[in-house]
């Protein structure tokens, strides 16, 4: 499917009096998908989803998390409405539902530096490194990035070992409370 913005800029393009190879050129299409988005016009947009589906929609996303194969199945079963999958991607595409991860800036650049260092060994670290961003929560995973950056770590037992003591100082912060046998 063509976006709708590259669509827009086809048909801009040619009100402008730009010529079919013209517009093939700066958009780096062929010049038959620019023939066909011409031909197709506004008739092939598809149509939008009704405010009704998307309160459903948005409802099942929330309680699927995100997973669409089972925001498909929930719809299905709790509204007998039957959704194609490429219709029901598109549909929480165009609501804005899907939010794209952001990035962290430290660790981009531990993971760089790491490919780095290891010398014909980076994915096999990287694979490593990226196990423990899903193993750990992310808060102490990030600080304990931050602080091996600090110092030049990249040794990922230590870093392994600085992301449980993240975790053992939110967990067991006793802040002075002795309320147990002292």
């Amino acid at each position: 499917m063509i976006p709708t913005e590259i669509r827009d800029s086809v048909r801009i393009l040619e009100a402008q009096g730009r010529t079919l190879r013209e517009i093939s050129r700066l958009l780096k299409l062929s010049r038959n998908t620019v023939r066909r988005i011409l031909r197709d016009g506004e008739a092939a947009a598809a149509p939008p989803c009704e405010p009704q589906t998307l309160a459903r929609l948005e409802d099942a996303f929330a309680r699927a998390r995100g997973n669409v194969a089972r925001v498909q199945q929930l719809l299905v079963e709790e509204n007998d409405q039957q959704v194609a999958y490429s219709t029901l991607t598109r549909w929480i595409r165009e609501a804005g539902l899907r939010r794209v991860p952001q990035r962290d800036p430290s660790l981009e650049r531990y993971a760089a530096a790491l490919k780095q260092r290891t010398h014909g060994r980076g994915p096999r670290a990287l694979r490593r490194l990226l196990e423990m961003k899903r193993t750990y929560p992310a808060a102490p995973f990030l600080a304990a990035i931050e602080q091996a950056l600090q110092f030049g770590l990249f040794d990922l037992a230590r870093l392994e070992t600085l992301i449980l003591r993240q975790v053992a100082g939110d967990f067991f912060n006793l802040d002075g409370a002795t309320d147990d046998d002292a």
